[in-house]
């Protein structure tokens, strides 16, 4: 005999469903809020606890071209970020927009992911530093250039026949940067090369010389590159900012009655030494350089000269000297005559 279901046991079984599906729903958002309290953990300790616990420092490089997923792969095959996605999602998601500089890196293993990202953002690269003295030939920087691993001596000599765009170069009538390339202290980057170093001088040089040798030259009746040959022989003569101003002023004394410069700076640059005391054969060397023998400025500059040697030819100090002599001491002595200058010679040399 089929007997009809009474309301009572229908009412209690859909109240039956009811309560298992309220249980699921429940369990259901139980375990997304704490899927989502687990992710929001592990995204919290990836961008914000390191992977490692050491302090070794890691080179990672970043090439030309490279994007992010394959930087972000990277750094998490190196262990150095627990997660590439968060990597990604975190730069996606935050709404920082890094710009990665291409270079090499060092990240200490016990580095952020963040502090990671923050690296990566200032493009703080390991980073070269180089220092020019004043006075230096371009055949000195590049015996220091190449010491340093920074170029060949065929990538230098390649490079100072580039094209760097500088206005102030055509004063140059041969093409030659020297006397261009400023003397101080430079950042390159990680991978520096010798373009990077000759770029970085000249766009000094375009900074701090050239304004002041195009607003004061014509002063002493010298063209800017005579400014630059004289600073540069300047340069090499003598030390402090009173000599090079005194010197610079004898010089154009020197100039302005078509008298030799006599400079022992020009025939070391032609024989390639310092030697304090030049024989007679040293200034008899036959060279358009060679002072002693030429009238008037080389060719061009000997050195490379710093701002003090520049200022001093555009702002000489005026006297009637027309000699001078670095003493045994160390001291500068300048004289009106030849016969006191001699003496003076007699007495300190």
């Amino acid at each position: 005999m089929n007997f009809s279901e009474v309301p009572e046991v229908k009412e209690n079984k859909l109240l039956t469903k009811k309560r298992i599906l309220l249980f699921l729903l429940g369990l259901f958002v139980i375990l997304v809020l704490l899927a989502g309290v687990l992710a929001a953990q592990y995204i919290h300790s990836a961008l914000y606890e390191p992977v490692s616990s050491s302090n070794e420092t890691v080179k990672f490089t970043i090439t030309k071209g490279e994007g992010t997923r394959n930087i972000a792969e990277e750094l998490e095959k190196q262990h150095l970020i627990k997660s590439s996605l968060v990597f990604i999602g975190y730069l996606k998601y935050s709404n920082r927009k890094i710009s990665v500089q291409v270079g090499d890196y060092a990240i200490h293993r016990n580095s952020t992911m963040i502090q990671i990202i923050d690296k990566f953002a200032k493009g703080d690269v390991i980073t070269t530093k180089i220092t020019i003295p004043e006075g230096w030939t371009d055949q000195q920087i590049e015996d220091y250039l190449v010491k340093k691993g920074i170029t060949t001596q065929a990538d230098f000599k390649s490079a100072l026949k580039k094209d760097y765009g500088f206005d102030f170069l055509k004063k140059s009538p041969d093409g030659s940067l020297q006397g261009f390339l400023y003397p101080d202290t430079y950042i390159l980057s990680s991978k520096p090369t010798a373009e990077e170093a000759i770029f970085k001088m000249l766009a000094e040089f375009q900074k701090k010389a050239d304004p002041e040798i195009r607003a004061k030259m014509g002063a002493e009746q010298l063209s800017y590159y005579q400014v630059l040959t004289l600073s540069s022989i300047v340069e090499r003569e003598v030390q402090t900012k009173a000599d090079k101003k005194a010197v610079a002023g004898i010089f154009l004394n020197r100039l302005s009655i078509d008298m030799n410069l006599d400079s022992c700076a020009t025939v070391q640059y032609v024989l390639g030494t310092n030697k304090k005391i030049l024989s007679d054969q040293d200034i008899a060397v036959d060279s358009p350089y060679n002072t002693y023998l030429n009238k008037g400025l080389p060719p061009g500059p000997i050195a490379n000269p710093g701002m003090d040697s520049i200022e001093a030819v555009l702002n000489p100090a005026k006297t009637d000297y027309f000699y001078f002599f670095t003493g045994k001491d160390g001291k500068t002595y300048f004289s009106k005559t030849a016969e006191e200058h001699e003496a003076k010679k007699a007495k300190y040399l």
